[in-house]
């Protein structure tokens, strides 16, 4: 599996966080059904090869070629296309509301065919994209795709401080208040709540939750030789119990199952470099 991650153009950083493309040509062994890891912020998926499939149970529904997915809160089960080709860009929280003028409750958790977002823009671009065989071609020509979305896109005057308590919860490893936010942005904290939903559909308790559970993650994955109990207190909790009870919420198992499972497949349905 060819897995690599470009970042974006200056005027862009602040809706991408990266693109990363992942090719095969062979990927018998390598690449099996398994959860997705709730990442911070969303994405556009561009799929030149096969398409993976959601998993519901019994139930198996494969998805677009193109598709566009909100901030998740829980894991999926996907099952792999054979001879994936794929184009990842990552989104930052508040890029789908801004870029597409679209509200971002309603696609957080799914998994939404992109041309219902933006029609036959995104279908040409995705034409263009695929008769290029060169990964940074394609990447260029996306830029140029988000860039025109960017010089249509409405001024909102709580964009930038809502981008900047985002920074703030993913600088503090999700190991701050709502409290602190408050006085920090020196905002009303009822404020701060609802512009927060308005441009993210995430409640920010939440999302303070999930940017802790990553972080935890990626210690877990890094050093696996840490002891629980540390963790747990590094990370401001408790006791090992709450802290079990919401790594579970959010990927369906334990800390300790998940140290012992095999990784290979999670890492790469999650794009996790």
């Amino acid at each position: 599996m060819l897995f690599q991650t470009f970042r974006p153009s200056e005027i862009l950083k602040p809706f991408v966080e990266e693109y990363i493309t992942m090719k095969d040509d062979n990927i018998s062994g390598q690449f099996a059904t398994d959860k997705n890891i709730p990442r911070i912020g969303g994405a556009i998926v561009f799929n030149f090869g096969d398409t993976p499939e959601l998993i519901k149970g019994d139930i198996s529904v494969k998805l677009p070629q193109i598709f566009i997915f909100g901030q998740q809160d829980r894991f999926k089960v996907l099952k792999p296309g054979n001879n994936p080709d794929v184009l990842i860009a990552r989104l930052r929280l508040t890029a789908i509301f801004h870029l597409f003028n679209f509200s971002p409750e309603k696609i957080n958790g799914k998994y939404i065919d992109a041309r219902k977002i933006d029609g036959a823009g995104i279908t040409v671009l995705y034409e263009e994209m695929k008769q290029q065989p060169e990964v940074e071609s394609r990447i260029t020509i996306l830029e140029k795709y988000l860039f025109n979305r960017l010089l249509k896109a409405r001024e909102d005057k709580n964009y930038h401080m809502i981008n900047s308590v985002i920074d703030k919860i993913v600088e503090s490893m999700g190991c701050i208040q709502i409290s602190e936010l408050r006085d920090i942005f020196s905002v009303e904290e009822r404020t701060l709540r609802r512009n927060f939903v308005a441009q993210t559909g995430f409640t920010l308790k939440k999302y303070i939750r999930l940017v802790k559970f990553n972080f935890i993650l990626k210690e877990l994955i890094d050093n696996p030789e840490t002891e629980m109990i540390d963790i747990a207190t590094r990370y401001g909790y408790f006791d090992q119990t709450h802290f079990i009870k919401e790594f579970k919420q959010f990927f369906g198992e334990t800390p300790h199952a998940f140290l012992k499972r095999d990784k290979q497949s999670v890492l790469l349905l999650s794009a996790f470099s």
